[in-house]
């Protein structure tokens, strides 16, 4: 036998992983996404080896040598989709000599994470009579988990009241005697959240003829909010006389 190293690789059964990774859209098709699900077979020895996927996709395949000889292949799917899409799945099989049988796992493609934490701008009136309550609403959509809701308002003065429905003892005793009032109600669809959130509060000129009002959503660490600039403006009122001639 000649003098040399020699390394004898036994037959090695692939290892398969399929997940996906969410691509950037094209500016001019907000809302719009691309996903590339990835299937990759590692660590099989010999080289010949089949991947495909069961959905007619279009497919670009690579392999490659690893340090240990054995080899690694990897074959790509793109998916295009819009936050219309419904969950998808999306298969990959492995046929190698050292199967018995063809290795399938599934990934499920989750369209709704390609759609964005949205906030809907602040609604509210632009007059108000006197003495009446005034409501703002904002909306927040696709929100990933369970929402926590914080209004803020900055009055004529600068003083800036907060009011949150998660609120601490300390927030609860600085709103004692306030007239700031919050209600949100969320609701859950196809696993993602929508709040609907209302402040409620009397204005005054005093306080409210040029005022700043946020509000914030907070939902899996990211928090998004919205502002509107508002001064309270009294609504004229109609004035009727009555002629009454003889």
């Amino acid at each position: 036998m000649p003098n040399g190293n020699c390394n004898l690789l036994s037959a090695e059964s692939p290892t398969v992983q399929v997940f996906s990774l969410e691509m950037p859209g094209h500016r001019e098709m907000p809302g719009h996404r691309e996903r590339v699900v990835i299937c990759e077979a590692k660590r099989f020895y010999p080289e010949v080896i089949t991947v495909n996927w069961k959905l007619n996709g279009k497919m670009v395949e690579t392999t490659s040598r690893n340090s240990d000889d054995t080899f690694t292949k990897l074959i790509y799917y793109h998916v295009h989709s819009t936050p219309d899409n419904e969950p998808e799945e999306i298969s990959c099989e492995v046929q190698h000599e050292t199967l018995f049988s063809p290795i399938t796992k599934t990934h499920q493609v989750r369209y709704f994470n390609f759609q964005r934490f949205m906030v809907s701008p602040i609604y509210g009136p632009e007059t108000s009579n006197d003495n009446d309550k005034v409501s703002f609403y904002c909306v927040a959509f696709n929100c990933p988990e369970a929402t926590e809701v914080t209004w803020c308002v900055t009055e004529a003065g600068g003083d800036i009241v907060t009011v949150s429905d998660r609120r601490t003892q300390d927030e609860e005793e600085r709103l004692l005697g306030c007239d700031y009032t919050m209600r949100s109600e969320n609701s859950k669809d196809k696993g993602l959240h929508k709040v609907i959130t209302t402040l409620n509060f009397t204005p005054s000129v005093l306080k409210h003829r040029k005022t700043t009002i946020v509000c914030r959503f907070t939902s899996a660490g990211k928090t998004k909010e919205e502002k509107k600039e508002w001064s309270f403006t009294l609504r004229k009122k109609n004035v009727f006389i009555n002629l009454v001639t003889n």
